[in-house]
C-alpha cells in the first residue's frame, strides 16, 4: 500500500521526496521534509488549506506559498493525475487512470487572470472540457456528440466522465450563480462511492477577469497535484526570482504552456479572444503607487473585503491594494471579497 503522506514516514511535496528515516541529499529532500511544520500536514483537519489565483494575477499554492506572477500566456495552474480509481464493470472491478487538467490565462501588462479552462486527459480526444473566459464570463462545455462548444444551461451543468468501455468513473459538476461565485465540483467514482476530489470557486466580470480558489477534500491527493497550486515548490520557498515590497515574484516558466488554447483543449473562440487582448511586446509593468494613493485605495478593498480576524485577510488586502495601483480598478477589490469568503 502506498504510505500515508501525513503520516511518520513520508512528507508531500513534488519529486524527489524524502523519507524522514533517511538523510536528505538535496535542498529540494531537505524543503519536501520541512513542509510537515508549515505544510498542509500541520492541521488535523482531512481536507486542505485552499490555493488558487486572482487580481494580479497572486497565487496561493495548496501548501500556503503566496507569490505574484510576472508574465502572460497559456499557464498550468492545477493537474491531477498518477491516481487510478476504482469502478464496477458488468459487475468486475477496473481500474481507470484519473488525468484532470486546469488551464489559465493571463493577459495584459498587468496579467490578469482571463480564461479558465478544466479538461479530463484520460481518454484520447475528443476530451470533456469546461471553459469560461472574461468576454462573456459564461461558462461553456465540449459537446462530445456534436463535437463543438455549447454554452452550458442557465442553472447547472454536470459533464459525466466515462472511459473507454463506458463506465462512469467522475464528472463535472457546475453550479452556477446569479449573484457571487460559481462552484464547480471535480467528482470521482471511488471504489463504489462517489468522492468530491476539489471543489473550485470562480468569480467573474466581462472584460476585466476572473478569480479561482480551489480547496482539495483530502490531503493524501496531494501527492498527485502538479502545477503552478502544486506544494513543494522549492523557488518559492527560497525566493530565487525575487521580490517587491515584500512579495514574492515569480515567472513559472516552469509551468508556461506553448500550446495555443485550442491545442490545449479549449475553444478556438477563447482562443481568438486571448489573442486579441493579449499584450503586444513586454508583457510586465510594475505599477508604483505613492503612499496617499496606497491609503486611498485600502478604503476601496476595505469597503469590500471589511474587516476579518482570518489569518490571509491581510495578504488579501494587500493583494487587493497592489491590483488597484496596476490598474484594476475597483472591480479588482469587489472580485477579491468574493473569492475570499466563497464556501
Amino acid at each position: 500500500t502506498d504510505p500515508d503522506p501525513c503520516g511518520n514516514d513520508i512528507c508531500p511535496g513534488t519529486s524527489p521526496v524524502c523519507l524522514q528515516s533517511e538523510t536528505a541529499s538535496t535542498a529540494m529532500d531537505l524543503f519536501n521534509c520541512n513542509l510537515l511544520a508549515n505544510g498542509p500536514c500541520a492541521t488535523t483537519s482531512t481536507s486542505t488549506p485552499g490555493g488558487g489565483v486572482g487580481g494580479d494575477p497572486h497565487l496561493r499554492t495548496l501548501d500556503g506559498r503566496h507569490y505574484t506572477l510576472m508574465q502572460q500566456g497559456n499557464f498550468l495552474l492545477w493537474a491531477f493525475s498518477g491516481y487510478e480509481t476504482e469502478v464496477l464493470v458488468q459487475g468486475t472491478t477496473k481500474k481507470v487512470p484519473v488525468d484532470f487538467e486546469i488551464f489559465t490565462h493571463y493577459a495584459g501588462h498587468a496579467s490578469f487572470t482571463k480564461g479558465f479552462l478544466l479538461v479530463d486527459k484520460s481518454q484520447t480526444v475528443p476530451r470533456p472540457a469546461l471553459e469560461v473566459t472574461t468576454k462573456d464570463c459564461r461558462w461553456h462545455h465540449y459537446n462530445m456528440t456534436a463535437m463543438v462548444w455549447r454554452p452550458v444551461g442557465p442553472v447547472a451543468g454536470h459533464l459525466k466522465l466515462r472511459d473507454f468501455d463506458g463506465a462512469q468513473f467522475g464528472a463535472f459538476n457546475l453550479s452556477e450563480s446569479k449573484h457571487g461565485p460559481e462552484r464547480l465540483k471535480l467528482l470521482i467514482n471511488d471504489k463504489g462511492s462517489v468522492r468530491t476530489l476539489a471543489q473550485l470557486w470562480i468569480s467573474c466580470r466581462p472584460g476585466h477577469q476572473l478569480s479561482v480558489k480551489i480547496k482539495m477534500s483530502s490531503q493524501k491527493d496531494l501527492r498527485f497535484v502538479h502545477g503552478e497550486l502544486a506544494p513543494g515548490r522549492l523557488s518559492l520557498a527560497t525566493g530565487l526570482e525575487g521580490n517587491r515590497e515584500g512579495t514574492v515574484m515569480a515567472t513559472d516558466a516552469e509551468f508556461a504552456v506553448a500550446s495555443d488554447w485550442a491545442a490545449l483543449g479549449g475553444s478556438p473562440d477563447a482562443a481568438a479572444y486571448f489573442n486579441a487582448v493579449d499584450t503586444k511586446g513586454p508583457s510586465l509593468v510594475l505599477m508604483s503607487c505613492t503612499q496617499e494613493d496606497k491609503e486611498e485605495y485600502a478604503k476601496t478593498c476595505r469597503k469590500y473585503l471589511g474587516n476579518s480576524r482570518e489569518a490571509l485577510y491581510k495578504e488579501v488586502m494587500d493583494d487587493c491594494i497592489f491590483d488597484l495601483c496596476s490598474g484594476g480598478g475597483e472591480t479588482s477589490a469587489e472580485l477579491a471579497a468574493e473569492i475570499f469568503y466563497a464556501t
